[in-house]
């Protein structure tokens, strides 16, 4: 299981703390899978700096969108939906 470390903007990092939001869509180039470990460390994108605060939640499942129409032109092809705890 690997440990997979994200950037996240404040008003999500606090919805992720909060237990309000449980989901988060990357690039589909991203190589994560169930069981690994997410870990969300809170960026300000006005100071352009880590707060220093993070959170950990286990990856449940990995859904992928196919490179079509609208995610034509997105690296990788697509989307990653991930469901995390």
């Amino acid at each position: 299981m690997a440990i997979i470390k994200r950037k996240c903007w404040p008003e999500f990092f606090k919805k992720v703390m909060e237990g309000k939001k449980n989901y988060d869509i990357r690039h589909g180039s991203t190589n994560v899978k169930a069981g690994d470990t997410l870990v969300f460390q809170e960026f300000d994108p006005e100071t352009k700096k880590y707060t220093g605060r993070s959170v950990k939640k286990k990856i449940l499942r990995v859904s992928k969108t196919k490179s079509s129409g609208l995610f034509h032109k997105v690296k990788g092809g697509g989307f990653a939906i991930i469901s995390f705890d």
